[in-house]
């Protein structure tokens, strides 16, 4: 059974662990990764399976803040895959969205199987929103971490990533902002006021010296993006799932 996004889903991403100046764990997570695929990152095209190993190991037992960029590209990954086959789930079982209460039994496909895909299917379908949630948590807090780092240069970096429409100085190389609403955007731009950024921005630019980060400063986005995993992986497994089964009906019409 192939995977629909092996042949039909591909967005450009990829975690380069060479660059990185690392803790202990990248090596690791960059042998462990080699090995069951053997290959090195960002040689081939992504499958949803690999993307969803690496995320898992990003993720815990805590988040690696210093791959946040990098761990967003991926989740932008697994998005494309949600929405892609969303659109065909939508192309091949129509009779799924044609009534928002009741789905009468197509006889197509086996009963237990198509009664797998519409409960997956309307997991998946409101989803939307907790990835942008993650998104959103993740610049913030990023750029809070960013901001206990001495490079004033490297904070802006980082801000222009994420967010391009307010610096003006070109397009971003962070995939989230593909097919962003304005909605979205609007939601992203809150983030910066949520956490205070602007103060921050403020003194860092008045202050750029480097200063030694207290405990509690350093603690406080590791502790917010640890509880992100709450959010992640629920997201990440529900996508993997309906993947499957979607393959699996498409495979026995």
């Amino acid at each position: 059974m192939e995977l629909l996004d092996d042949c039909d889903v591909y967005i450009e991403s990829k975690v380069d662990f060479d660059i990185i100046d690392s803790p202990s764990r990248i090596p690791e997570i960059h042998r462990e990764i080699c090995t069951r695929f053997n290959e090195t990152p960002g040689e081939a095209r992504p499958t949803l399976f690999k993307t969803r190993y690496t995320i898992r190991h990003l993720v815990f037992p805590n988040f690696i803040i210093k791959l946040t960029p990098q761990f967003l590209d991926l989740l932008t990954f697994v998005e494309g895959v949600r929405i892609k086959n969303l659109n065909k789930t939508k192309e091949y079982f129509p009779h799924l969205f044609e009534d928002e209460y009741e789905v009468m039994a197509s006889q197509a496909i086996d009963p237990e199987l198509e009664a797998s895909l519409v409960q997956q299917t309307h997991e998946i379908e409101g989803l939307r929103e907790v990835f942008w949630l993650i998104v959103t948590n993740c610049c913030q807090q990023d750029l809070r971490y960013m901001t206990m780092k001495g490079s004033i240069t490297d904070f802006w970096i980082r801000f222009h990533e994420y967010f391009p429409f307010l610096t003006n100085a070109g397009p971003s190389p962070r995939t989230f902002h593909h097919e962003m609403s304005e909605q979205e955007k609007e939601a992203l731009v809150r983030s910066t006021a949520e956490c205070g950024l602007a103060d921050i921005i403020f003194s860092k630019a008045q202050k750029p010296q480097s200063r030694s980060p207290t405990p509690g400063d350093a603690a406080s986005p590791q502790e917010e993006m640890n509880k992100l995993a709450t959010l992640i992986r629920p997201y990440v497994d529900t996508v993997y799932r309906h993947n499957k089964i979607l393959a699996a009906a498409r495979d026995s019409l």
